[in-house]
């Protein structure tokens, strides 16, 4: 039994992990005080999936699912249903972040034949797209105010990129 992969509920009462249980790595979540015991939040079999972020107001969770690929999906907390697709295709894409004003997605993709940084409209994520780095960017985390992306240019200098995420997005330099 492995658990990794940490991430806090947006109202810090609960964690949502990465847990193998029967050659599966589903998300599960506990009550950050360490009672009660950890509910599972996905339960599809021979799955390896990471939590990378929750929306600003916890009801959507953005989800790596590492198989022949990398690929983000969206699970909705309380559904019932399965995650769903929001980006997949040939290349690695993962690390997903929300905006702090739930209108952008921030993640990594090694299209361009790097790992770069991009930004799309969330959730939909098909309207828009900008990339954000420019010589390889891994792990986007976006400022608490909205108005920065941090990310790591290899092999580990930290980077800023001044946004602007309103109705409309623009990246600085």
């Amino acid at each position: 039994e492995t658990n990794w992969g940490g991430i806090w509920t947006p109202n810090g009462k609960n964690v949502a992990f990465s847990a193998e249980r029967n050659g599966s790595a589903n998300i599960w979540l506990q009550s950050a005080d360490g009672s009660g015991s950890p509910e599972p939040l996905t339960q599809i079999p021979k799955a390896l999936l990471l939590a990378d972020a929750f929306s600003p107001d916890g009801k959507q969770l953005l989800i790596t699912e590492i198989a022949a690929s990398m690929n983000v999906k969206l699970l909705n907390i309380g559904s019932g249903a399965a995650p769903k697709q929001l980006l997949e295709g040939e290349f690695n894409k993962g690390n997903s972040q929300i905006s702090p004003n739930g209108r952008w997605m921030a993640y990594e993709s090694n299209e361009s034949g790097l790992l770069e940084i991009y930004v799309r409209p969330f959730p939909d994520v098909n309207t828009g797209r900008w990339q954000i780095s420019r010589d390889g960017g891994t792990r986007p985390l976006w400022n608490k105010n909205g108005r920065e992306i941090f990310y790591f240019l290899p092999p580990g200098t930290m980077m800023s990129v001044p946004v602007e995420t309103g109705t409309s997005f623009k990246a600085g330099d």
